[in-house]
């Protein structure tokens, strides 16, 4: 299971901490990766040192790519999120996640399609990882779902596309006016 994001108040590491020890009591074989660097870098370290021999703290990389190989679930934890971009990116690696319904998030994650939306109740999330992970068919199938949605949803040209709009409507102009110009 993996945590990439920011180690800062809003992002709840903690709260991941939490869901990791119970995901642990129910699978203790389990491993977490924690990707980022913030704040509460400390505050991680102390909360995951009962259960240090399952985590490795990564600090912040530039090649995320292979924490997400590594990965067999993505996890948010978050109170608030603009657009999660952990999440985009954790569909185009073919991985299905575990979030908070918070912001964005429902805009990114397909509930019970590309991952599952929770409530921020670690027992709860930490239910939904250990489905994941004893059900390697799910899990496959909602990664796979979440590389076609966010390949589709998310691709550049579609997002070129979407802020060209909004700047023609910001405008009041069209195509044929501006290409006329």
């Amino acid at each position: 299971m993996a945590y990439v994001g920011r180690l800062k108040k809003a992002k709840r590491p903690d709260r991941f901490a939490e869901v990791a020890r119970a995901v642990l009591a129910r699978l203790p074989g389990a491993r977490f990766l924690v990707c980022g660097s913030g704040e509460l870098k400390e505050e991680v370290e102390r909360a995951v040192m009962p259960m240090w021999d399952s985590f490795r703290l990564l600090g912040w990389r530039r090649d995320v790519e292979t924490v997400y190989a590594a990965a067999d679930v993505v996890l948010l934890t978050s109170d608030s999120e603009g657009t999660p971009l952990a999440l985009v990116e954790a569909g185009m690696a073919g991985l299905p996640v575990v979030a908070t319904r918070v912001g964005s998030v429902p805009e990114v994650v397909m509930d019970r399609r590309t991952g599952f939306l929770t409530e921020p109740d670690p027992d709860e999330m930490a239910d939904h990882v250990v489905r994941l992970l004893v059900d390697p068919g799910l899990a496959r199938r909602m990664g796979e779902s979440a590389r076609v949605w966010t390949a589709r949803a998310f691709c550049v040209d579609r997002l070129v596309g979407d802020t060209e709009a909004l700047y023609r409507a910001l405008r009041g102009a069209t195509r044929s006016e501006v290409g006329s110009r």
